[in-house]
């Protein structure tokens, strides 16, 4: 599904501010699966009612897009 990116070099990502040890790959697959969580959350009406849902998306995407 995800092809490796030709500009990633050594196993790094290119990007200055990914962190070591992520390659592009990783870095493409937790972004769009933090997309995809937010995504699924805006549609469900209960847990957007939720008084805290912005504190937990961003615990939540924090916990995805951490380094290891």
């Amino acid at each position: 599904m995800y092809e490796r990116s030709s500009r990633s070099q050594g196993g790094q990502a290119v990007h200055p501010s990914s962190p070591p040890g992520l390659d592009g790959l990783e870095s493409k697959v937790r972004v769009r699966t933090a997309l995809t969580v937010v995504d699924n959350v805006a549609r469900t009406g209960r847990l957007v009612a939720r008084a805290d849902v912005d504190d937990r998306f961003f615990e939540v995407g924090q916990a995805l897009l951490r380094d290891r």
